[in-house]
């Protein structure tokens, strides 16, 4: 049995710029005690053949210190487009929501987005350069979570049972 468990996340600002921060709500239930927090990263994948190009949006610390039910609500920055080509930006990736515990991964879920623009072809080639991010819409498919559950190595001595 896991130590903390995800039981919903929740997307206030589900369609919106592709710039506008991410609201997020997220209810956990901490099944046992810990040492130490739980660490909740959420990365922006770029591109899926490098993971170099991944940005870490934020990082967050969640108590383990007390079992029950909880409810945290997240403001968490927009991926930086700048370092981005627009063809990179423009179409389907993926925001990871990572759980670990001591630099210890134990718990992934990863959304699919859709981010899309206003304009037609041949309107985009005459941008240039310029990335016109009030013009593009980013759309988190809420539907469909991919959750993976890594083992934790219970050996450690990381959990105080």
């Amino acid at each position: 049995m896991l130590p903390i468990k995800i039981l919903s996340i929740k997307f206030h600002n589900n369609t919106c710029r592709i710039d506008s921060p991410f609201e997020v709500e997220i209810f956990y239930e901490i099944k046992k005690t810990l040492e130490k927090d739980f660490e909740l990263k959420f990365i922006y994948i770029i591109s899926p053949l490098n993971q170099k190009e991944d940005q870490e949006l934020e990082s967050f610390f969640l108590p383990s210190n007390q079992e029950g039910k909880f409810k945290v609500f997240l403001n968490i920055k927009a991926p930086n487009f700048n370092l981005v080509s627009l063809e990179q930006i423009i179409g389907v990736t993926v925001i990871l929501f990572v759980v670990s515990y001591d630099n210890q991964e134990f718990i992934r879920i990863g959304y699919y987005l859709n981010n899309e623009i206003s304009l037609n072809e041949e309107e985009i080639k005459k941008l240039e350069e310029k990335l016109p991010l009030d013009l593009i819409k980013r759309e988190v498919l809420t539907g469909k979570p991919r959750v993976t559950i890594f083992p934790f190595n219970l050996e450690s001595n990381h959990f105080k049972f």
